[in-house]
């Protein structure tokens, strides 16, 4: 029995690598290297918790975890210094619940974390400068760090597959990391009580987000950090977040492909930045109850209106934004040239059946006839007669828009009786 013992005591002193490992004390830790003087890698998951671990000096001889790494319940750890050097991590990380952790330094040498990365509940976390290396992850977790002011790390990160989440991080005032994100795939990103940041830059070359965009209590005044982003393929809600004036910032944004709510944001103004969204891509839009919004008008908005049927909604907002019926008339007044009222002239009004536009000048010219919820219910393009039909047209009041060359250049309401 005991050359059985001394047999494998040796084999394991000159492997490389070890099988997986639960270190459950501080005396576990510091054997590390007495036990395995030469083992620089974990071949399965490496799992570290306990009451009294005050330190991770130890295993600075790793330098990689073949599954996931995960240090999380040990109330006593002061930093993750010992394993800042790791080059490679097969699966995910996750900190957890480490409650004297000030500052999460290192893992530059890491690339890819193919299981995610998970940083949450640290009580007494305040800075995160590490990961500078990363350039994908699966997900990407940073939540419930109370205390955390600054995350100055990420500086290569370039794609998230599923999922990012920075929430509950309630004294957080700069971002200097993310500016180099381009993508987010399916999960989306989620921004969830982050009430004082002061960073107006923090994604600006992320184009695209292939999931949801939610944004809850978050201090943005616009949207100048997401200039890049060119398509949401999922939801879009921005609620709770009374610093937000505008949507300036999202001139790029072309296709919102879920339902979109904007609500309860009590200084938002203008719906401006969201005038470039292709019409036919626009899907559920609610907005609601954000007192101060007064300019819906805007092109992407006017044209949706006249395609959608119920699908865009306006409520509780203020005057110009309160209902459909009003950003409907608002828009018969956008990028209407001044002409004399003379020269356009549409007779008879009311009409019973036919009516008859006399315009001097017919070329490119295109006509619409707009019911009281937005819905073009006549459109003829090119057509130079001057009298129309609209025996087919429901008794009701209508506007009659006129365009040439593009350019709305008179809005008339009808009577057809």
């Amino acid at each position: 029995m005991p050359r059985l013992i001394l047999t494998v005591s040796f084999v394991l002193c000159y492997l490389p690598s070890i099988f997986s490992l639960h270190l459950s004390s501080q005396e576990e830790i510091d054997n590390f290297p007495i036990n395995f003087p030469n083992v620089v890698s974990i071949n399965e998951p490496l799992i570290i918790t306990g009451n009294d671990i005050t330190n991770l000096d130890a295993l600075s001889q790793i330098d990689s975890v073949m599954g996931n790494l995960t240090i999380s319940n040990c109330p006593d750890l002061l930093n993750l210094d010992g394993l800042s050097d790791l080059a490679y991590v097969g699966e995910g990380i996750q900190i957890l619940s480490l409650s004297k952790v000030e500052y999460i330094n290192g893992f530059n040498k890491i690339e890819d974390i193919s299981g995610g990365l998970s940083i949450s509940s640290l009580d007494n976390l305040k800075q995160i400068n590490g990961f500078l290396g990363l350039k994908n992850t699966y997900s990407l977790f940073i939540t419930s760090c109370g205390l955390l002011t600054s995350i100055d790390g990420f500086h290569q990160l370039k794609e998230i597959i599923s999922t990012m989440i920075l929430a509950y991080l309630t004294n957080l005032e700069e971002i200097k990391g993310f500016s180099t994100l381009e993508t987010i795939g399916s999960g989306g990103l989620i921004l969830d009580e982050i009430p004082i940041l002061v960073d107006t830059e923090i994604f600006e070359s992320l184009r695209i987000n292939e999931g949801q965009l939610f944004i809850n209590d978050f201090s943005l005044l616009n949207f100048k950090g997401f200039k890049s982003l060119e398509r949401i393929d999922g939801l879009f809600i921005i609620q709770n977040s009374d610093e937000l004036v505008s949507f300036e910032g999202l001139e790029n944004l072309k296709k919102i492909g879920g339902i979109t709510s904007i609500n309860n944001n009590n200084n938002l103004e203008t719906l401006s930045g969201l005038d470039n969204l292709i019409p036919e891509m626009m899907n559920i839009f609610n907005i609601e109850s954000c007192p101060k919004l007064s300019n819906c008008s805007i092109k992407s908005f006017c044209e949706a209106l006249q395609l959608a049927d119920e699908q865009i909604s306006f409520s509780q907002n203020t005057q110009g934004c309160n209902s459909k019926e009003e950003v409907v008339e608002a828009c018969m007044t956008i990028n209407t040239l001044e002409l004399d009222s003379e020269s356009i002239i549409i007779s008879p009004n009311p009409t019973d059946r036919f009516i008859n536009i006399h315009l001097e000048n017919k070329k490119n010219v295109s006509l619409k006839i707009i019911d009281q919820m937005g819905r073009v219910v006549y459109h003829l393009v090119d057509h130079t007669s001057s009298v129309y039909n609209l025996e087919l047209i429901q008794k009701g009041i209508y506007v009659v828009l006129i365009e040439q060359d593009g350019k709305i250049i008179t809005n008339k309401k009808i009577m057809v009786q």
